[in-house]
């Protein structure tokens, strides 16, 4: 629920400085809910 929520939103940090790995599969989780995602 938080995450489609989270998506409907505006853009916004999630999560800052995780370890690349850590950070796609948040991506793809992200992703799979229906968000547009951005690593930066």
């Amino acid at each position: 629920k938080d995450v489609v929520e989270a998506a409907e939103k505006e853009p916004q940090k999630i999560k800052e400085a995780l370890p690349k790995k850590d950070a796609e599969e948040l991506k793809k989780k992200l992703e799979e809910a229906g968000a547009k995602v951005e690593l930066k």
